[in-house]
């Protein structure tokens, strides 16, 4: 009896679902190439984007070699404090996830250090991830012995702007609003 009941559910279930998508069909948009325009509606949408892409562009030099581990930290907190600002997992999470030992204080520069090592581990960054995270945790470990993560590099509002120019090229263009193109 009860299994009975369950299937009546499910059928009665999936026929409400049927009703629903026949009688209330959503309207085909009548330029589908602009259809995802909803997605970028507000402006921190395509900032956050922006933002996003910076901090590839950030992780791609410091896998090449181009960059240290510092600056790639000083970059991310630059990035971090723009407008809306970034909410970052704590430096204790940072650092688990880093595989350093619990309990350990880390200063802000070795937050964000660590911010960049678990931003490598992000899809199509590298071809080898784990790999590029260990070589940042040695650099992480030398840069932290002698005290390069107590204080970062500046990045001067030139760099910065320069990065962010290059990171709005990254944002896909089907995700720009019409008075951005």
């Amino acid at each position: 009896m009860r299994g009975t009941r369950i299937a009546l559910a499910i059928i009665c279930a999936a026929g409400m679902t049927c009703t629903v998508l026949v009688v209330c069909p959503r309207r085909t948009p009548p330029n589908p190439e602009v259809a995802v325009e909803h997605l970028d509606a507000d402006p921190a949408v395509r900032h956050n984007l922006v933002r996003v892409a910076a901090k590839d562009l950030v992780a791609r030099e410091l896998i090449a070699g181009r960059m240290a581990l510092p600056e790639a930290a000083a970059r991310f907190g630059w990035l971090n404090a723009l407008p809306p600002k970034a909410q970052t997992r704590p430096p204790e999470v940072l650092a688990a996830l880093a595989g350093l030992p619990e309990g350990e204080k880390h200063e802000e520069g070795e937050a964000l250090a660590l911010q960049v090592v678990a931003w490598l581990g992000r899809p199509g960054l590298s071809n080898d991830p784990a790999r590029a995270q260990e070589a940042a945790m040695r650099q992480f470990r030398e840069a932290r012995a002698m005290g390069r993560l107590a204080r970062l590099p500046e990045v001067v509002d030139d760099e910065g702007t320069r990065l962010l120019a290059q990171a709005d090229v990254e944002v896909p263009r089907q995700l720009s609003r019409p008075g951005d193109q």
